[in-house]
């Protein structure tokens, strides 16, 4: 005990003590409960990431599937397909 606790009761040591128990009780919490938030973080990021890595892998994002754009792909694709449908039957009656 410190020099000022000299001059104290019994019961007024008894519940300084308690009191320092009771302070370093609360502050080891809050040292426990940082350090619960910190691996939340964490694990959060981790998470993010493998989402974000899972996504990549999924295909295009909603933003990406634009109609107009769809289309024209999709009119690009069965124009080829024509072309090639047209050289084959070429191809079969010159045979």
């Amino acid at each position: 005990m410190s020099v000022h606790t000299e001059n104290l009761t019994p019961a007024e040591q008894k519940k300084l003590r308690n009191k320092q128990r009771k302070k370093a009780k609360q502050e080891a919490m809050k040292r426990e409960k940082q350090k619960q938030e910190e691996q939340q973080k964490q694990q959060q990021q981790q998470q993010g990431k493998a989402k974000s890595q899972d996504s990549e892998l999924d295909g295009p994002k909603e933003e990406e599937l634009v109609p107009e754009k769809l289309e024209r792909v999709c009119m690009q694709v069965l124009y080829g397909l024509f072309r090639c449908c047209v050289y084959f039957l070429i191809q079969l009656n010159e045979t």
